[in-house]
Order: structure tokens, then sequence, then C-alpha cells
């Protein structure tokens, strides 16, 4: 059976922006169009508001600055679209309500059931719903903290009114521990259940003041939920180093992430530090330099595709990966491998 969606309140957001970069692949805000399609379908129901690149209404540019996107779905029976994996440019907090959903948290899937919540950070790749969307009703919201890496700085907007102390323990219990799904208390639930009639209230003015305080008091029992389960931090979570760690991850994982035409300084800069530093964290975590541990990613990542993709040039792969002749290609190739480009090709698909 499908859903009766009412759309009036529905806004077709622009092209979203990317906000997230590694290397070549550029992590944009989660575009949301499943939902979108799903929606006009009459499949499912939402209701949001949003800053203008998720689905919702149109949250006025001066009306709580950093918030951007609160709301609910509802799906009922059985769905054959999933949500594509994506960061945030914020902090997520979802809840479930009621039913269960499909996830992929923490790099690996996983069921969020009834009653839990999950919180998520822009460095953490994620999907609720995949790789299908589950029967259920979810709450969310994202809240920009101007944070992109581990180790920044977190600015929380002047409209969050927690105290000092309280902001603080809350930011150190979120940097410090990436555990992703929690039970919810029952007054986090209830909140959530009001954030969701206020999002529906007619009258904007009245909505966003109700939204704003709802969101401190969330903010507020997540704090408490988090205490309650004393969750173990590990301040090396949000050090300078771990942030080199996770670039680096990504270009032994991701071949799409070593065809950027990297030099030392850019890569620094992604990592938000200086070359020294950069330099000094690289050699730390690989025994390495920066510019020799990115070839051998890339000799990996082209021996790879030579043995997957029998079909493709050699020289199409070598100049793919960032290397500037074939030559060069296949001299560092063989120091690596023992065997020249083709040579390796063949052995491989003899086996």
């Amino acid at each position: 059976m499908r859903s009766t969606v009412k759309n009036e309140h529905f806004f077709l957001s622009p092209p979203s922006q990317p906000i997230y970069t590694e290397g070549q692949n550029q992590y944009k805000i989660d575009s949301c169009l499943p939902q979108k399609k799903a929606m006009q379908e009459g499949r499912f129901l939402l209701n949001a508001i949003s800053s203008g690149y998720y689905p919702g209404t149109l949250i006025p540019p001066e009306a709580l600055p950093g918030l951007c996107s609160l709301g609910f779905w509802n799906s009922v029976g059985k769905q054959n679209w999933g949500l594509e994996l994506h960061r945030n440019e914020g902090i997520e907090i979802i809840l479930l309500e009621k039913g269960e959903m499909p996830c992929f948290l923490d790099g690996k899937k996983t069921i969020l059931k009834a009653g839990h919540f999950t919180v998520t950070r822009p460095w953490q790749k994620h999907s609720h719903g995949y790789p299908q969307v589950g029967s259920g009703r979810l709450h969310w919201f994202i809240l920009d903290v101007s944070v992109r890496r581990p180790n920044d700085h977190w600015n929380w907007p002047p409209w969050i009114q927690l105290q000092k102390n309280d902001l603080q323990e809350l930011t150190g219990m979120l940097r410090e521990n990436e555990s992703s799904i929690w039970p919810a208390s029952r007054e986090m639930i209830r909140t959530f259940q009001s954030l969701s009639h206020h999002v529906q209230h007619p009258l904007p003015e009245e909505r966003l003041s109700h939204v704003g305080l709802a969101v401190n008091q969330l903010l507020l029992e997540t704090l408490g939920s988090l205490r309650q389960q004393k969750p173990k931090r590990n301040p090396e979570l949000s050090t300078r180093l771990r942030t080199v760690d996770l670039f680096l991850k990504d270009l032994e994982s991701n071949p799409s992430s070593c065809t950027e035409p990297w030099t030392l300084s850019a890569m620094a800069k992604q990592c938000g530090m200086g070359s020294t530093s950069f330099v000094d964290f690289c050699n730390q975590l690989t025994n390495s330099s920066p510019m020799n541990f990115l070839k051998r990613c890339r000799l990996r990542h082209a021996a790879e595709e030579l043995s997957q993709n029998p079909s493709t040039p050699i020289t199409e792969i070598a100049f793919k990966l960032g290397f500037s002749t074939s030559q060069y290609f296949a001299t560092e190739f063989k120091h690596q491998f023992g065997h020249s480009p083709r040579s390796y090709r063949k052995r491989k698909n003899k086996r």
C-alpha cells in the first residue's frame, strides 16, 4: 500500500555543492534524489525544513544559522529504493522511532532498531537506508559546527544555549568517541516527536522558535544519554595525526583518490596543516615520505586494474593513476612488483 504524500511544503533544492574532498572524490551534501523521487511517486511521507540543499521547506537565511536539515520520514511496507553513501557537512543525529532500518555505519552494514539513535560526523561515510529503505518512522537533524576533519575546532551556532561546561563535555564526547548507535532515552524520543509536530506547523515564525528550543533540548538529552552509557573516550581520535591517517587510508583504499595531481603542499592543505607537520605525521604512520607513499598506492591500484580489466590499455591506466609517462610507470612498476606491467597482467590472467 502506498502512503499518501502531501507535497505542499516540499522544496526542490538546487544542486548540492561539494563539501568534503578526498583527492578527486568530492563527497557532496546528500542530494536526497531517491527520497524526492519516492515522494513524488507517493511511496512515503517526508516533512522537513532545510537550509537549501536538502528536501524541505526553506529556512530563512538569518534564522537558526548552522541548522542544515531537520525533519522526519514515515515509510510503510517494503521499499525498493535506497540512499547513497554520503557525508554531511554537519553533525547528524538520527532517531528511529519505529520499525527497522538497514544502515551503513562505521564501515559496515548494520540494522538500526526502533528506540535507538545514531551520531555521524562529517568525515564518516554513512547511509540510513542502505541498500534499501526499511519500513519505519525516522527523525533527524543536521547541525553544522564548522568541522570537516577530526582535529578541527568545533564552533557551535550562537543559538545553542547549553551551559559552557555542558557544551564542552558534549563536544569532547562526540570528538573522542566515534561509536554510532546508542539507545535513546524516553525524553529524547518525546522531544523528536514534538519536533515532528513543529516542522508541520503552518506558521514559520512560530515553527522556528519551537524548533530552536527543541534542538537545544535534544543536545542536552544526547549529553544525558551519553553520560549514562559512559562511552570510552579516546583523545587520539581528534588529533592531527588521525586526520593524516584518514587521508592516507583513503589513498590506499580508493583508486580515484590517487588520480588527483597531488603535490606535497596540496596534500598538507587537504589535511589542514603545513607541509613540515604533514611530512612528519606521514613518516610516523608509514615510515615513508608522502610522495613515496602516494606512488606505492598508485602502483597497487594499477596492479589491480591490470588484472581486473585486461582490455584497458596499460598507458591509459598509467595516466589515469597520475603517472606522467608510460616509461616511468613501467620502471616503477617493475621495481615494486618484479615484473613489467605487461608481464604482470599475463601472469594474473593465466591463473
